[in-house]
């Protein structure tokens, strides 16, 4: 779906590819942005993994939580109450509740040309081998799955982040 940047300023969900910035988005500019890690809500977490960067973690294999994808999506609108803009997943399961509870979002995925600089930014934030590989055989999908959704999307150009939209959200 073709955006207008404009009529994004009302947006207060932005569902993001792993590798666009959100965590430093929202270590930037904390007061404005809050990245909801969903690996907490998703997955139940072994105590022999409790020493796992969130990253590290990612790709492990974990026991799902039965709560999910509800308790992420209470959050989310916890965060929400806070006046917060939430930086969150793509997990298609979780995206279908949030349209059925009418909560509006905007995905932000690269361009499909730029997979080597995706990958390149995972392994340089200390993804293990089996989360790239996954994310590298979703890549083209996910982008797909946003391009055609009714929601609005941004696609990211090369060696651009979150960041360089922020002001689109901060100049209200």
């Amino acid at each position: 779906m073709k955006t207008n940047l404009e009529n994004l300023r009302n947006i207060k969900v932005i569902a993001a590819s792993p590798g666009t910035g959100k965590s430093t988005l929202a270590k930037n500019y904390p007061n404005v942005f809050y990245d909801l890690e969903s690996i907490p809500f998703r997955h139940i977490i072994k105590s022999e993994f409790k020493h796992l960067t969130e990253e590290q973690l990612k790709g492990l294999k974990r026991d799902r939580n039965p709560d999910w994808p509800n308790n992420y999506v209470a959050e989310i609108e916890n965060k929400l109450k806070e006046n917060k803009i939430v930086l969150i997943t793509q997990h298609r399961d979780m995206l279908n509740l949030l349209r059925q509870k009418g909560i509006p979002f905007l995905f932000v995925v690269p361009k499909k040309q730029n997979k080597k600089e995706y990958e390149l930014r995972w392994r340089e934030r200390g993804n293990n081998e089996t989360y790239i590989v996954k994310r590298l055989n979703e890549f083209i999908e996910d982008i797909d799955y946003a391009l055609k959704s009714s929601e609005p999307c941004i696609q990211l150009k090369k060696g651009e982040y979150l960041e360089n939209y922020a002001y689109i959200f901060m100049n209200k």
